[in-house]
């Protein structure tokens, strides 16, 4: 049985055709591995087969036979799995200041100014 099928998977970008009816199979058990120069279109490739780009473009992404459009997104959580090359999301983050020593143990820092004015 193919634990997932995909056909034709295209994508234009502007003027560019980034990818142009891409279709693949893989079996349970088989390893795949995408490999190709940079912007050749392998990360465009799986976000369009996770349904993260490429909307609109008339593709089919199964799963076990199932298509994945039709899965629930827990289903598809479970199913199909995608870790960008760089973190991303969906509203700003920002990392505080790190503390200073006073904020981590107001009182050592006390006492080291005690034990050094003695």
């Amino acid at each position: 049985m193919t634990a997932l099928r995909w056909r034709d998977i295209s994508l234009r970008k502007g003027e560019r055709m980034v990818l142009d009816s891409v279709s693949l199979s893989v079996a349970h058990g088989e390893l795949l591995g995408i490999i190709g120069r940079n912007g050749a279109g392998k990360t465009a490739l799986l976000r369009c087969a996770l349904g993260l780009e490429g909307r609109g473009h008339a593709h089919r992404v199964e799963v076990g036979g199932v298509l994945a459009a039709r899965l629930s997104p827990i289903q598809r959580a479970r199913a199909l799995a995608y870790l960008p090359q760089q973190a991303e999301a969906a509203w700003p983050i920002t990392r505080p200041p790190p503390p200073s020593p006073s904020d981590a143990c107001p009182t050592a820092v006390a006492e080291t100014r005690t034990t050094s004015a003695r």
